[in-house]
């Protein structure tokens, strides 16, 4: 049964709640809790018994990617509101809200100290201003020289471009186009480089959304010049292809690996040897699948031709289901996606599966053409090309975690500096992960990706107490688990030792 009971050091006279217990044959006394200091005023009940809790906040989560910033020095880049810049752009990473909801947030999470500066609704919208004033390629440019020196020199670059959609506003920049499923609806396009290495990203670019990916590289290529990138590989897809492409990047310097569309010549090359490459000698083994590739040589430069079985059997399985559920559809009187009529017939029964126009989508499903530029083995062409998925991570982590979409701005500047601020966390979220993987952690032998890291500690709170007699405040962290340990560690932030109110 607990007890009270003095205990004597050198400091004063305590007393202490303890109990005793059994241990090995030999009666033990369990320390339980601090009572307080006898003094000779009486007895100094211990502060933290009587404290009231003032404020609970999420405190490791934003700590973390706020020592990202500042390793490399985003503030002094930033300049002006760089601040408040930096609280949209962790918001993004933590829980993409809008200006105006960013007080729900400010409730749960320690933003405000950590950056030290308040925030409010009117700072935020003069902040997402002050960016559409400023020349953002300068400040990539600035950001990415960093990056190099702080971390490792690239080899290979990634290109590709993804569209953002606009619904039912009226924002200059969103232009009618095309996109992969055909539907003709106000979009923008959202250019992007990253590193192969780490998926660190170079630069972004905005385009309306009316012009062709391909008409994009050439300004992509001119950015890489003014950033003194040279003498890389740079892989595209089909999308960014085109001979005038190819030729200008070899100009620039570059070796290129890109994907063909095929299209007249190309369609008539890999229909003669799509058939013939799913054989064992052709066979690569990648990370997470296997492709069937065969290397030819057309007009003195290097192709690969490739078959993905696995794509193949996917895209024709999600267009199959996609054409029953249209007849689903249209049976009970119900719209279709405008680029699945294609295959459909209209009969006095019903609806029917226009075969013909089935078998002929489905001729090229899984199959690849890569030029290469550079003299590898096919091996190498392939695992670059297919790892080229790395950019569109990256998109989705931009479409997903950041939210870039749906964009609540339409005037462009905003909306340039909405798409810059989700560039920002993107790039704070690929240094994260540099560190994770770096530090090795994984969960149940996968790799612990950022947004998993973050959700992890946002368990971490800081708890603010106050003592209502002597009125004096002091804050707690609450302790931790291993794997918050590891990543907080694997980052070099030590909780213990870092300034974030009074103790």
């Amino acid at each position: 049964m607990p007890f009270v009971r003095k205990i004597k050091t050198k400091s004063g006279t305590y007393l202490v709640e303890v109990e005793n217990t059994w241990q090995n044959g030999k009666v033990i006394q369990k320390h339980i809790r601090m009572v307080g200091k006898v003094t000779d005023k009486g007895i100094v009940y211990n502060e933290l018994e009587r404290s009231e809790v003032k404020k609970v906040l999420s405190h490791a989560n934003v700590l973390a990617l706020h020592k990202i910033a500042s390793d490399i020095g985003i503030e002094d880049i930033l300049g002006e509101n760089s601040k408040q810049i930096l609280a949209l752009a962790y918001a993004h990473c933590i829980e993409p809200r809008s200006i105006n909801s960013m007080k729900i947030l400010l409730r749960k999470a320690n933003i405000e100290e950590i950056i030290g500066e308040e925030i409010t609704p009117k700072k935020l919208r003069d902040a997402v201003q002050s960016i559409g004033e400023k020349d953002l390629f300068k400040i990539e440019m600035k950001l990415f020289e960093r990056i190099q020196s702080f971390y490792s020199e690239i080899n290979s670059i990634v290109y590709d471009v993804t569209r953002i959609y606009f619904y039912g506003t009226k924002c200059k920049l969103a232009k009618p186009g095309y996109n992969p499923r055909h539907a003709f609806i106000p979009q923008i396009n959202i250019s992007l480089a990253v590193t192969m290495e780490h998926s660190f990203p170079i630069f972004h670019d905005v385009f309306p959304g009316n012009v062709y990916d391909s008409k994009t590289l050439l300004s992509f290529l001119a950015k890489l010049n003014m950033l003194g990138i040279r003498n890389k590989t740079l892989i595209i897809d089909r999308g960014s292809y085109s001979e005038e492409n190819v030729g200008n990047a070899l100009e620039s310097g570059f070796e290129v690996i890109a994907g063909v569309p095929l299209r007249g010549e190309m369609k008539e090359i890999a229909r003669e040897f799509k058939e013939k490459i799913a054989d064992a000698k052709n066979r690569l083994s990648l990370k997470t699948v296997s492709i069937y590739a065969k290397e030819i040589r057309i007009k003195n430069r290097k192709f690969v031709v490739c078959l993905n079985e696995e794509d193949r059997t996917s895209r024709r399985e999600a267009r199959r289901l996609e054409i029953d559920q249209a007849i689903e559809r249209l049976s009970s009187g119900l719209p279709i996606k405008e680029g699945i009529k294609k295959y459909l017939i209209k009969t006095k029964e019903g609806f029917e599966i226009n075969y013909d126009r089935l078998r002929e989508a489905e001729e090229f499903d899984g199959i690849y053409l890569i030029l290469s530029t550079k003299e590898i083995s096919k091996g190498e062409i392939v695992k670059a090309y297919f790892e080229k998925d790395k950019i569109e991570k990256a998109f989705r982590c931009l479409k997903s975690v950041v939210e870039v979409a749906p964009v609540r701005h339409r005037i462009c500047s905003n909306v340039y500096a909405h798409i810059f601020i989700c560039y920002l966390a993107y790039l704070l979220l690929s240094l994260f992960e540099y560190k994770l993987e770096k530090a090795g952690l994984s969960i149940n032998g996968r790799k612990l990706t950022a947004k998993r890291a973050l959700e992890e500690l946002e368990t971490v709170y800081k708890v603010e107490i106050e003592d209502p007699i002597t009125k004096r405040s002091f804050s707690k962290i609450i302790t931790l688990n291993k794997l918050q340990e590891k990543i907080l560690r694997a980052l070099k932030i030590k909780l213990h030792s870092v300034k974030t109110g009074q103790t």
